[in-house]
């Protein structure tokens, strides 16, 4: 069974990204973050309701993005590059 609006986006050419199960490589980063969220967070926690849940996915993401150190970003933090690469880009863009 389909939904109304699933039907209206196939309609307009609009296709669910998918290239197979166990491979996770159209969308990598988000597929490497939820897999990091999964086995650093959810799994070792025990959430007894969707608000636990929420809370503690909130508190991963702030520590994924703040304190957690990245293999791929020469183990710095992704806020520090992303705040470092602004000036950069604001440049660019005039």
């Amino acid at each position: 069974m389909l939904s109304t609006p699933w039907l209206a986006a196939i309609d307009r050419g609009i296709k669910i990204s998918m290239d197979g199960k166990g491979r996770a490589t159209d969308n990598i980063a988000i597929e490497r973050f939820w897999r990091s969220a999964k086995y650093e967070n959810i799994y070792l926690s025990e959430y007894t309701n969707i608000k636990e849940l929420k809370a503690g996915v909130t508190e991963y993401i702030e520590f994924y993005n703040n304190k957690r150190f990245h293999q791929t970003l020469d183990y710095k933090k992704p806020m520090d590059v992303y705040c470092n690469l602004q000036p950069q880009l604001l440049l660019e863009a005039a």
